[in-house]
């Protein structure tokens, strides 16, 4: 039996598989030449103009940046009308040497990205003091008409906060023509620290090397410390390419020794004099395990509980952000997996770890600005956890980030702490975000409702970012409490897998079923997550209820959609399943089976169970597909729509009673939930009717509606006419 939603996950198998097969050939490293060949080698690359070329690069294919097309012809030219060029392309003017640094602006971001006035990339953040400290990269391409083309970084851009919320912007920190052994007039990765009343902004260009500014403010004015490069680029002895040596990353450690680590293809350090201006020692290789997570560019030391932490951009197009931890410097670092994955409309990646007033933060950039792309980046915000075990949290990325003005209010639907009133209009229910798989749970005199977040594009099936809460005492005035537990907040579980949940409570817990796809147990698995507020926050469990071995289907999938019920003497049921529907009973804990697990034999059964008791009687209500053989589950019939079946007792036998709806506007998929409020039933379920910022409801795309149910006098269901009025007037 195959639906859509089949071939999807098939599809996403045999991407999987492809996946490893080239991850496993990244593995195969090549043996460069002598020291002496590679310089030779490098000079000659030098006297070449460059377009974007591809080469290997320690056993992983990267690109090679642009190259200027002159070296030796007009220098001098090019650098005594390197202002006026500079403010043709839009570029920020610089700090002078001396003098006074003004800001030149202030922003209150609303959502990521968090700087919406420009392009930003390549982000470093710094605490000293009571301030938090931003130096970035700043893409032009976008200036020069090529949206498409190549990185135009003509200088930094400086940020500061106090709060997170009120950013000050400062000039260039310094411009790139200052460091006059510089030729490239490429401003890549920088990251500024603070020693000994001074500071120092160590920054990367196209292959020139690495220098170090110093200046007396933290918004500078910064002069080249030193007239030359701190590290060259035959420094770099295991790398061939001639922009190996990039994006620096520096820290002090609690012994006041300071170290410099760097590189693009593979990953340098060195110890810095206290001076910070000179290195003290030998290059080296940092000492990494890096299993399949090779090491790109875009290296982040930092410290956390005694042990340090290199994260780091793996892989490429797009990159994602790996790390690894130890308990030295020097190493052994031990891979630890992936922290972020690959981000949007963009290749590259570049993290940047602080902790400020109390709470860890995680920079990145993504392409999601108007016009953005892998040259024009902008810089994203969200936060960043540990496990009890110093692990790191995988890293969501999110279009709320850290803030909470009224757009992003707007966007992301408000916070647990702080929910956004939502007044509904009809069907769909809330029109400002795609939402599916509706589940419904009255408390008192409010009624919770939890649906997955879609967020797929184009032609994207199933991408299901989290899961969302909302409130209401009358199905019309809402409370929105935006996204509150995702798929990778439960360990082993993958993005964007946020699949059919329900919460029910018992005692004073309540208990959020979920179904995730699980890298550990394979295929879908069964989690849950636990909380004294029927809104959160919640605790996540690793061990799930139910995995893919414990059931008979032939598909990864067949253990999704669960529904739980609490029979009137505590016993705890849960249901679920694709394609087949299983039954088992609960322990106490509600976290664990008690016993085996039935096969209802539902006719017509699809997906989507939801337990639902009424006088006595027991109905399972759930969405169906009728089959042209129907004993063996074969030859799906149209789309789905919803049926039900009743039974005096919950084990069965369940006797089938019809179809409650037709499909659903616009969509292949159904998902029923049924509820009890006020001294009404009403049917939750989703269509694919609601268009936002004119993209239309599809597949991936779906929207929560509801709709009265009725009975007849003998207990069956009247048959729910899908509306477009919905509730209109409060239910009292």
């Amino acid at each position: 039996m195959f639906s859509l939603k089949h071939t999807l996950l098939v599809l996403s198998a045999f991407a999987l598989s492809a996946t490893a097969v080239e991850l496993a050939a990244q593995d195969q490293q090549q043996q460069g030449p002598p020291r002496q060949q590679r310089q030779e080698q490098r000079r000659q690359r030098r006297q070449e103009a460059g377009a974007v070329r591809r080469e290997v690069i320690d056993g992983l294919e990267t690109p090679r940046r642009e190259r200027p097309q002159e070296r030796q012809d007009g220098r001098q030219e090019r650098r005594g009308n390197r202002q006026a060029q500079m403010a043709a392309a839009g570029a920020q003017p610089a700090a002078s040497a001396t003098g006074d640094v003004k800001p030149i602006g202030e922003y209150k971001p609303v959502d990521n990205p968090v700087f919406k006035h420009k392009y930003t990339a390549d982000p470093a953040p710094v605490v000293i003091g009571d301030t938090l400290w931003l130096i970035t990269s700043h893409d032009h391409t976008a200036e020069n008409g090529r949206p498409n083309g190549n990185y135009t970084m003509k200088d930094w851009c400086l940020f500061s906060t106090k709060d997170m919320k009120t950013w000050t912007e400062w000039p260039a920190p310094i411009p790139v023509s200052d460091f006059k052994w510089d030729t490239t007039h490429t401003a890549y990765a920088a990251q500024m620290i603070a020693r000994n009343g001074k500071y120092y902004l160590y920054t990367s260009t196209n292959g020139a090397g690495i220098g170090v500014a110093v200046a007396d403010k933290p918004e500078g004015p910064y002069k080249d410390a030193i007239g030359k490069q701190l590290v060259k680029p035959e420094d770099c002895f295991a790398t061939q390419h001639s922009w190996a040596c990039i994006d620096p990353t520096v820290m002090i450690d609690d012994d006041g020794q300071a170290y410099l680590i760097w590189g693009n293809g593979h990953c340098y350090y060195a110890k810095l004099k206290e001076n910070m201006i000179e290195l003290d020692g030998p290059v080296k290789s940092l000492d990494v395990d890096w299993k399949q997570y090779r090491f790109t560019e875009g290296p982040w030391i930092h410290k956390y509980n005694g042990k340090y932490y290199l994260t780091y951009a793996s892989g490429f197009m797009p990159e994602r952000i790996a790390y690894a931890m130890a308990d030295s410097i020097d190493g052994h670092f031990e891979a630890k997996g992936i922290l972020c994955d690959g981000n949007k409309n963009t290749s590259t990646n570049h993290p940047g770890i602080a902790q400020f007033n109390g709470q860890w933060y995680f920079f990145y950039h993504d392409g999601t600005l108007p016009g953005g792309g892998s040259y024009n980046r902008s810089v994203c915000i969200d936060k960043l956890e540990y496990n009890a075990d110093g692990t790191m949290k995988p890293i969501v990325m999110t279009k709320e980030g850290i803030f909470g003005g009224a757009a992003a209010s707007a966007s992301a639907g408000g916070t647990m702490a702080n929910p956004v009133d939502v007044k509904t209009t009809g069907n769909p229910l809330f029109k400002d975000v795609w939402t599916a798989d509706p589940a419904a749970l009255v408390v008192g005199d409010t009624l919770y409702l939890y649906a997955g977040h879609d967020d797929a594009h184009g032609r994207e099936m199933f991408t299901i970012k989290a899961w969302r809460c909302y409130s209401t005492k009358d199905l019309v005035n809402w409370k929105s409490y935006g996204d509150v537990l995702t798929s990778t907040d439960f360990p082993y579980g993958q993005k964007n897998t946020c699949w059919a949940a329900q919460v029910v409570k018992k005692g004073d817990t309540y208990y959020w079923y979920v179904t995730i796809r699980n890298d550990k147990y394979g295929g879908q698995s069964i989690n849950v997550a636990t909380s004294d507020n029927p809104v959160g926050p919640w605790k996540t469990y690793e061990k799930p209820v139910v995995t893919d071995n414990l059931t008979s289907g032939f598909m990864g999938w067949n253990d999704i959609d669960p529904t739980c019920l609490i029979d009137d003497d505590g016993t705890a049921w849960l249901c679920w399943g694709n394609g087949n529907c299983y039954l088992a009973k609960l322990k106490d804990n509600m976290l664990e089976l008690d016993g085996e697990i039935t096969d209802l034999k539902m006719q017509s059964y699809e997906e989507g169970p939801w337990l639902y008791k009424r006088n006595g009687l027991y109905y399972c209500i759930y969405a169906s597909r009728t089959y042209g053989d129907e004993a063996n589950h074969k030859n799906p019939q149209g789309n789905e729509v919803i049926a039900y079946a009743t039974a005096e007792k919950i084990t069965g036998p369940w006797t089938y009673r019809g179809q409650v709806t037709g499909s659903a506007r616009n969509s292949f998929t159904i998902h029923p939930a049924v509820v009890d409020f006020k001294g009404r039933t009403f049917l939750f379920y989703h269509n694919a009717a609601l268009s936002i910022n004119g993209e239309g409801g599809a597949l991936g795309r779906r929207a929560v509606c509801v709709d009265e149910m009725f009975f007849n006098e003998d207990g069956t269901i009247k048959p729910v006419r899908q509306t477009n009025e919905g509730i209109q007037e409060p239910v009292k």
